[in-house]
Order: C-alpha cells, then sequence, then structure tokens
C-alpha cells in the first residue's frame, strides 16, 4: 500500500480492537511522539496513544511505504509529486492512499499520472 503523506492512525485501542480483532491493540507498535501527535490533532483526553499506521497496515496483510516532499513522521520516501516520478517507484504499490497530500501539489496533471503509475 503506497501512501502520500503519513496517516497518523487516530485510533483508541477499544477502536481498533474492534477493527482488527480483540486484542490487538496488545500487538501493535506505538509511536513514541503519541503525546505530541495527539495534541497537534487536538485529540488530548481522547486518545491515550497512537499506533504506527505500519502495524496497522500490516495487521491488515499489507506493506505500508509512504511518500512525502518531507519526512514529519520518519519513515517516508521523500518524492516531488510535481515532477515525473523515478521509475523505481513505478508499479510498485496494489493500493494508493491519498488523504490529502494532491491538493498541496501544483502541477496536478504530473500528480495525477504519478498517482496512476
Amino acid at each position: 500500500m503506497a501512501c502520500l503523506g503519513y496517516p497518523d492512525c487516530l485510533l483508541t485501542g477499544e477502536m481498533i480492537d474492534e477493527v482488527l480483532g480483540e486484542g490487538m491493540k496488545d500487538r501493535l507498535n506505538y509511536r513514541e511522539d503519541s503525546k505530541d501527535i495527539i495534541a497537534w490533532h487536538g485529540l488530548k483526553g481522547q486518545v491515550e496513544r497512537l499506533a504506527t499506521t505500519e502495524s496497522v497496515i500490516e495487521a491488515l496483510g499489507y506493506k505500508l511505504v509512504v511518500y512525502d516532499i518531507v519526512a514529519s513522521r520518519g519513515p517516508e520516501i521523500i518524492l516531488d509529486l510535481n515532477i515525473p516520478i523515478d521509475p523505481l517507484y513505478c508499479n510498485s504499490a496494489d493500493i494508493v492512499f491519498d488523504g490529502g497530500t494532491m491538493e498541496h501539489c501544483f502541477n496536478v496533471g504530473q500528480t495525477i499520472c504519478n498517482i496512476l503509475n
């Protein structure tokens, strides 16, 4: 699964168990910077800690690869979607998720071509 920008996993432990199965919240990896990210999203008091999105996606049977213009959460591969991407990244994912990256790109046509590639 290719993701444009790192998608913070804003799920409570109860939500994780509901979606992935009972006891899964205890088997995932959690972010050391959870408190900072929770505060940034304005969810203080609503979510105790954040599972890494990688561990949630892997629990669903996929591998997560994140592409972004900057490494804001750590595991991102740096790409500028406004220009053609390296062929190395083409045809490398079955799923592409854009949770709000394309709206920040100026060359929308090229961005769409990159997503399709």
